[in-house]
């Protein structure tokens, strides 16, 4: 298929690679700046409430820039949340990755000494037949 933009990131090529990793890298490091700054770009603290400004709308929905994604049930501002959210990503996403890893080279680790005694696949494969949930669940 003949791409109608030239020179776009849609066009393909070694170019287009290197400006998708750019553009990637543009938001992993905007995201670990609101993260690390959280506590001084957040305009609120995220766990004040305050009933008396609960449910305000957003700002582009006729609410003010006090509050410029508005407010939840219980009065707390929504921009702050999110700010402060990511905090709570970036620390579940890296302790995944930890564990991952860990659990992953100790396996390789082991499948490498013991040099083929244990087939890895196998038991893949057995854990993954595996039923989620309970597995004798009546009803």
């Amino acid at each position: 298929m003949r791409c109608l933009i030239r020179g776009s990131i849609f066009s393909g090529g070694r170019h287009a690679h290197e400006a998708v990793i750019g553009i990637a890298s543009a938001f992993l490091m905007l995201t670990l700046a609101v993260a690390a700054l959280a506590p001084w770009i957040a305009p609120h603290d995220f766990a004040t409430q305050n009933l008396a400004r609960r449910l305000r709308p957003p700002e582009f929905w006729g609410g003010d820039w006090t509050y410029p994604l508005g407010t939840d049930n219980l009065g707390r501002d929504i921009l702050s949340r999110l700010i402060f959210g990511v905090r709570t990503s970036i620390a579940v996403a890296i302790a995944g990755t930890l564990i991952g890893a860990t659990l992953g080279t100790m396996l390789g680790y082991v499948a490498a000494r013991l040099r083929g005694s244990i087939n890895c696949g196998e038991h893949f494969s057995m854990i993954i037949a595996l039923p989620r949930g309970r597995p004798c669940a009546q009803g």
